[in-house]
């Protein structure tokens, strides 16, 4: 049994595709016509030259391009199955004479007993983690422990933090898919007026002979649609959302992309689709590989980033209409934070609402007056709304587009708005206001995340973010007493004489969800403006889910922990050590050190030359 997976790689085994190998780091293997010049395409009759047709050519253009950098990404990557295990069969089917064993992540995580909260495993599952050590749970000496923190055999059953680390890496690997798949679609390239087609984008995959996807036909799911910002980058296969049609549906469907993709599906090497495997696991596997250097060598630093996981509403004062923004805030605040009768967590689709209301655009639809938008809009700024054949609300985007239009109904010749809505007399205004609604639409004032302090939060203003990583927002949610928030006849909180100073302030708590507060507030203001901050034209609520201090990754602090709570230790360390390792400082030292580990033997000059160069340290005599 092979307990850590280390490996001798040889280069050699590398370069056997482009035949550029030898057996002495001074000789390099060229291919039969090179001395000669021989051309690799003949043409009998003359008729036709073809440029760049000798393999003195081709040859030369293969070693003078990325073939180093290339044979890097494919080492550090075969490294990181034997760290990891393969994800599927797909890609152990891809490994030649593969010595990482037969057993797959999938199915390793497939025979655990719960996808949540695991306890236990089969005889798969088990034997799999026992000869991986990324998953197991190692003391500061690196020797194997079990969940009280007492050394054990390396062949020792899994325990409950091994079952849910080995479950999150999973996780935190379909995650990472999911976002790719919506960064490559979110560009605009797959979309006409603002309907994202999926048919278009697979087409476009399948340009490329190399990418492997379903057959498009009759039969094949297709989404075509908004992509809405109700559903977020990492749920576009889970989370269904309504197409042009009216009806649900993904916005991506994995069976074609991934054939077999279910948990308990059998994939095979020659199933139709395998781009997953193909173009996004290597380059996860990487990545993660980062985050295991990270998590081997330097795990204390995760402790200290300050991270948080927050929520975050962020809305533009119209300085045409200036009350509509900061009234909507204010009516957000009181009728749905401060509802006393509110026996269900402010989320963050509590805020998108607010988002969509300040957008407008359900005012296009048939029911708008049903909606969560409409009525807080009308409590917000009731004098704001136009009614009408076409109506909306002042100061909202899509009160604005609705005025432009108007002056093209009252004034024809007004080119510069007609202009904007006919495409220079493409299409008729109608045409133009049904494309800038979807525009629109694709619009979202929320955003929510991990964050740590020495990366920040680009899209908050400073005086907000240094609050934000104040250590007693962390405090608070760890139990310190802080302002809070009760309702006895009306909201009032716990802030006295006596206690001024010896609470905490930065955030307020409300039926046991944490906002950062406005810690001046002006005198004769009700408290529940406190949670309203303001920068320039911006006006924020930040809720805050989560914020970690040292002791909240100190695994040592779990002796006692069930699944659940070991679950949420996992995601965090997953979450917090991804944004960690987005540095090209530790994807350099750890690329350093995995190539160490893999006692590399080098059979060809130009890699020899790279890695020397770019890792000096690895040929100290």
């Amino acid at each position: 049994m092979r307990k850590n997976n280390v490996i001798k790689l040889s280069v050699i085994a590398l370069l056997s595709a482009f035949a550029l190998t030898a057996c002495d780091s001074e000789i390099i293997a060229k291919p039969t016509g090179y001395d000669d010049n021989s051309p690799v395409v003949k043409v009998d009759d003359g008729s036709k030259e073809i440029y760049n047709n000798t393999f003195t050519d081709i040859y030369d253009s293969i070693r003078s391009g990325s073939l180093a950098t290339n044979v890097l990404d494919q080492l550090l990557y075969q490294y990181s199955v034997s760290v990891f295990g393969n994800y599927n069969a797909v890609t152990a089917s891809k490994i030649s004479d593969n010595p990482y064993g037969e057993t797959t992540l999938k199915a390793a995580v497939n025979g655990l007993d719960s996808k949540d909260n695991p306890t236990s495993g089969n005889a798969v599952t088990k034997e799999f983690i026992k000869s991986h050590s990324a998953y197991w749970t190692k003391n500061k000496a690196g020797n194997r422990v079990n969940d009280q923190y007492q050394e054990v055999e390396e062949n020792a059953d899994p325990s409950l933090s091994e079952y849910a680390r080995l479950n999150n890496k999973w996780k935190t690997i379909e995650k990472r898919i999911a976002e790719k798949f919506y960064a490559a679609i979110s560009t605009g390239s797959y979309s006409d007026r603002n309907i994202f087609e999926e048919e278009r984008y697979m087409r476009s995959l399948a340009a490329s002979v190399e990418n492997n996807i379903a057959v498009l036909n009759e039969a094949t799911p297709l989404f075509k649609g908004i992509l809405t910002s109700k559903v977020e980058d990492f749920d576009v296969f889970n989370v269904q959302t309504e197409d042009i049609n009216g009806s649900q549906d993904y916005i991506l469907h994995r069976e074609n992309y991934q054939s077999n993709a279910a948990l308990d599906a059998n994939e095979n090497p020659n199933q139709d689709a395998t781009f997953v495997e193909d173009n996004y696991i290597p380059d996860i596997y990487r990545q993660l590989l980062v985050e295991q250097y990270i998590l081997d060598k330097s795990y204390d630093t995760l402790g200290r980033t300050s991270a948080r996981h927050i929520n975050v509403l962020s809305i533009t004062k119209n300085t045409n209409y200036s009350k509509g923004a900061v009234n909507l805030m204010n009516n957000f605040i009181k009728t749905k934070i401060f509802d006393n009768a509110r026996a269900d967590n402010i989320t963050l689709d509590s805020f998108k609402v607010v988002s969509n209301a300040w957008i407008g655009t359900f005012m296009s639809e048939a029911d708008y007056n049903a909606t969560e938008e409409y009525q807080l809009m009308k409590g917000a700024v009731p004098e704001y709304e136009v009614v009408g054949v076409n109506p909306y609300f002042k100061g909202t985007s899509y009160g604005d587009m609705m005025e432009e239009i108007e002056k093209i109904n009252d004034n024809p010749n007004l080119s510069q708005h007609e202009n904007a809505y006919t495409g220079t007399n493409a299409y008729t205004w109608e045409v133009g206001r049904d494309i800038k609604i979807r525009e629109l639409q694709l619009e979202d004032y929320t955003f929510t995340g991990w964050y740590v302090k020495s990366v920040g939060v680009s899209d908050l203003p400073t005086s907000i973010k240094n609050q934000l990583f104040d250590i007693n927002v962390a405090n608070a949610l760890d139990g310190d007493a802080c302002v809070e928030y009760t309702f006895d006849g009306g909201w009032k909180t716990n802030e006295s004489i006596d206690n001024q100073g010896s609470i905490i302030d930065v955030v307020g708590k409300i039926k046991n969800q944490f906002f950062l507060r406005n810690t001046s507030r002006i005198k004769g203001n009700p408290v529940e403006s406190d949670i309203l901050l303001e920068d320039g034209n911006n006006y924020y609520i930040v809720l805050v889910e989560d914020a970690i201090k040292s002791k909240n990754l100190n695994k040592a602090n779990y002796t006692d922990a069930n699944a659940e709570k070991l679950d949420t230790l996992e995601n965090y360390i997953n979450e917090i050590v991804q944004i960690v390792a987005d540095n090209e400082t530790y994807k350099n030292l750890s690329k350093k050190h995995w190539l160490k580990e893999m006692n590399l033997e080098y059979h060809d000059q130009v890699i020899y030359d790279y890695f020397k160069e770019s890792f000096p340290d690895l040929f100290e005599d």
